[in-house]
């Protein structure tokens, strides 16, 4: 077969969650309203629009170790991927060789995903991004993570005179920033008027010549991620607001429609299919690197294309043609390159001073300084009193989180939780963000914060064989739903402890289950047993401040919740909570765990040092797999993808029977 494709999108072809859809990846639907890329007609003059798409770095300071292994690199482990000193280089360079006609459009989760983000509220990061300087940013449902009154000092300030109040009642970043699915809600304060929204819904800028409209689709993750995220917001997802918003913008003359949409690829594919009028998805969430646009056609020779540029290591840059103007306009060329960023980019001298300066602090020398988290409600704050370049443990597993199973690093999460508390079983959700590291390899607090950046403490609760197994299908059906707006973010979540058995051939509908079996494992007779449905286990995991006392991982109607409490002789004792319950109006003047619980990180860090130099191998069973596949296959190869790492529409009996995308 001819390849077909411009040179700008066979340069780019190198990544590590390869997305080789090429001229395949295409989805025929009906087109209800003018969308672009239409054929030029000869001799048709043209004007140029190159989008500069960055996204989901995570707090990403440094180079990083990534592993490359896509058609086109040269494969194997790299210690020197990324970093924002080489990627503001990138930038830059797009910027310079595109002037005049660009736009640097920033996906969110870039203020979390470190201890430098953990330990100053994201605001290690305002002065980094504030020197990118995107034109548009659309925040991400990490971005919410150090709780709403944070957020809105971030994006869109505090007045003066109110608590909290940012200098000048500015926002603390200086870019513009879109969401149109963010409203201010009953317990805002007192100066944001319930029903509006957060931020505004899109910009329109003209960008040589061409009235480019940039929607901002947020997705409603935060919601469920913790209490303290969305006190006082309430959160739609993208999908639901933007048949009106492209509506909206194209009465408003808007000749180019980009969509920058948090919903992950997923869903963004679907979003291209089901809302005509959008001639671009830039993808964010989900951290694939597409290197091959994926073009989503519809009636009359027009298309939606969808693209996504990874975690911190690759900058996208789309350039489109757009000819005829006002109503008649339509883009009728484009091209795509995802440029790696590694050790053959130089990285920027001013920003490497900037990050230098912002890390130090944290890093072992005479700048060095202990940093405290505090807890919502008040108490004794988390405290981070190790540098993060002190190397910890060295590991003899690759340690990643780019499959749909979960990795290793996961297991010995769960394991760390479980071992803490002495609970039968120990989870972990399926996170996406990961600071890589092959085997061989030292392990640094640094690389602990940024598997773990998160500050929920560790807890132990009871709940039912059923429950357990609830849990799990749950998790199931969120990553390998057939249907992609029942879909949800992450990967498959990984228990120390228990495992289930996967029937991944269908049909599954809303409620069909893809469990046919469930085990524990039995420590006396070391075997793994049937999980018995009205039996109570202890399962220790995650508790985010401010939820219900019967919550734990996103997982409600657990029972006697207690939090791992360390001694002054360094001892555990398993303490109930402060409170017999936890009310809204509590979520941020009261608290539930007592003083000196262990946060999830610092469970990691002392799982890590009671195992300094012990194998991968031999702290088995617990942290064996999880997901056992009994039927089917995980993920099965696509004929439209053949690497996939998560099937576009979930594992249901279309995907595999045919490798459908829409």
């Amino acid at each position: 077969m001819t390849d077909t494709t411009s040179p700008r999108e066979q340069a780019a072809r190198r990544s590590r969650r390869k997305w080789g859809i090429g001229a395949l990846a295409t989805v025929a639907v009906a087109a209800l309203l003018t969308s672009a890329f239409a054929s030029a007609r000869p001799d048709e003059p043209t004007r140029t629009v190159t989008l500069i798409h960055v996204a989901d770095t995570h707090a990403k300071f440094v180079p990083h170790w990534e592993h490359l292994d896509a058609p086109g690199s040269d494969g194997g482990w790299h210690n020197d991927v990324g970093g924002f000193a080489r990627t503001y280089t990138e930038v830059q360079r797009l910027r310079q060789q595109t002037a005049g006609h660009n736009m640097l459009l920033m996906g969110g989760d870039n203020f979390h995903g470190s201890a430098e983000m953990m330990f100053t509220k994201g605001r290690a990061g305002v002065p980094v991004f504030n020197k990118f300087a995107p034109d548009v940013y659309n925040p991400g449902n990490w971005d919410f993570a150090e709780g709403s009154l944070e957020t809105r000092a971030r994006f869109t300030g505090i007045p003066e005179g109110a608590p909290n109040a940012t200098p000048g009642g500015k926002p603390l970043v200086t870019f513009p920033v879109v969401g149109a699915g963010v409203y201010n809600a009953e317990g805002a304060p007192a100066y944001a008027k319930p029903g509006t929204r957060l931020f505004k819904p899109y910009i329109i800028k003209n960008v040589n010549g061409v009235k480019v409209a940039v929607l901002g689709l947020n997705d409603d993750k935060p919601k469920d991620q913790g209490a303290t995220f969305t006190i006082g917001l309430q959160m739609t997802a993208g999908f639901d607001e933007a048949p009106a918003l492209v509506r909206e913008v194209r009465a408003e003359g808007a000749e180019v429609v980009v969509a920058m949409s948090e919903a992950g690829l997923a869903q963004n594919v679907a979003l291209a299919r089901d809302v005509p009028g959008i001639d671009v998805v830039l993808s964010g969430d989900t951290h694939e690197e597409v290197y091959d646009p994926i073009r989503v056609k519809h009636g009359g020779g027009s298309e939606t294309v969808v693209v996504e540029s990874g975690e911190g290591s690759h900058v996208g840059d789309m350039e489109l043609q757009v000819g005829g103007k006002a109503d008649h306009a339509r883009v009728v060329k484009s091209s795509w390159t995802l440029h790696e960023v590694d050790g053959s980019v130089p990285e920027d001298p001013g920003m490497k001073k900037m990050v230098d300066d912002i890390r130090a602090p944290f890093l072992r020398g005479p700048a060095f300084v202990p940093h405290t988290r505090p807890i919502p409600g008040g108490g004794k704050p988390m405290v981070l009193d190790r540098p993060l370049d002190d190397v910890i443990g060295k590991t003899d597993v690759d340690l990643q989180r780019h499959s749909v199973v979960p990795s290793e690093g996961d297991a010995f999460v769960a394991e760390s939780m479980r071992e803490l508390t002495g609970a039968q079983v120990g989870g972990t959700n399926g996170f996406r963000y990961d600071f890589p590291i092959p085997a061989g390899q030292p392990i640094t607090v640094g690389d602990v914060y940024g598997w773990l950046p998160i500050g929920a403490h560790v807890a132990v609760a009871k709940m039912t064989g059923s429950q357990l197994v609830d849990r799990a299908e749950k998790f199931a059906t969120a990553v390998l739903d057939p249907n992609p707006y029942r879909r949800g973010g992450g990967y498959l979540p990984i228990f120390a402890g228990a495992r289930f058995h996967l029937d991944l051939t269908g049909p599954h509908g809303p409620t069909g289950s893809r469990i046919i079996k469930s085990e524990v494992y039995d420590s006396a007779t070391r075997s793994w047993v049937p999980v018995q449905d009205d039996r109570i286990y202890t399962v220790a995991g995650c508790y985010s401040a401010g939820d219900a006392l019967d919550r734990m991982c996103r997982t409600n109607g657990v029972r006697d919740m207690r939090f791992p409490v360390a001694g002054p002789d360094g001892g555990i004792t398993l303490q109930p909570p402060l409170l017999s319950e936890m009310l809204p109006e509590y979520r941020l003047t009261k608290r539930a765990a007592p003083d000196g619980v262990i946060s999830a990180p610092e469970a990691l860090l002392r799982y890590l040092d009671a195992h300094h130099g012990a194998r991968a191998a031999d702290l088995q069973p617990y942290s064996g797999p999880t997901w056992v596949v009994d039927k089917g296959s995980l993920p099965a190869p696509s004929p439209l993808a053949p690497d996939l790492v998560q099937p576009l529409e979930g594992s249901g009996p279309d995907w595999l029977a045919a490798g459908r995308v829409g």
